[in-house]
């Protein structure tokens, strides 16, 4: 992650969390949801699916051991996609961003925009049909639907 310049603080405070929360939405409303489909259609080399795997990987291990790092690791995996390209992977940042995003500010309006352009890039990237999507779009839909579709009362 060193390579990258990605940067996740060791022993991050409740402000820490909201200020990756507020440098990523600031961010990701520099783009419309046209531009981030359009991510979606950009080549992106090995190296982009390889350190969105290794996001994966640190991802599924925060659930269970450092759960105050998950909010971090979804930011940075975000800005990451929206750096190099928007890779099946990435289906995974979109979708923990915008659940970590709701579980800390509570706004699921916000939540539900977010999920709604999780599920355009999952249908771009069909559309796109040069990655197999199946894995990805079961695990972002399950994540999904299992809180913010709740939260949201759909």
């Amino acid at each position: 992650m060193a390579l990258e310049k990605i940067n996740i603080p060791s022993d991050p405070s409740p402000l820490s969390v909201m200020e990756a929360i507020t440098n990523t939405e600031k961010m990701l409303s520099e783009y419309s949801i046209d531009q981030i489909m359009s991510l979606c259609e950009k080549e992106v080399d090995e190296r982009v699916h390889l350190v969105s795997k290794v996001f994966d990987a640190f991802i599924v291990s925060c659930y269970t051991g450092a759960p105050s790092l998950l909010p971090f690791y979804a930011c940075e995996w975000v800005k990451y996609s929206l750096r190099q390209g928007v890779c099946p992977e990435s289906t995974g940042a979109f979708a923990v961003y915008a659940v970590t995003k709701v579980s800390i500010t509570s706004d699921v309006k916000a939540g539900k925009y977010d999920a709604e352009v999780v599920r355009k890039v999952i249908q771009k990237q069909r559309a796109e049909n040069k990655y197999s999507m199946q894995k990805y779009e079961a695990r972002t839909q399950v994540m999904l639907c299992s809180t913010i579709d709740i939260w949201h009362g759909n």
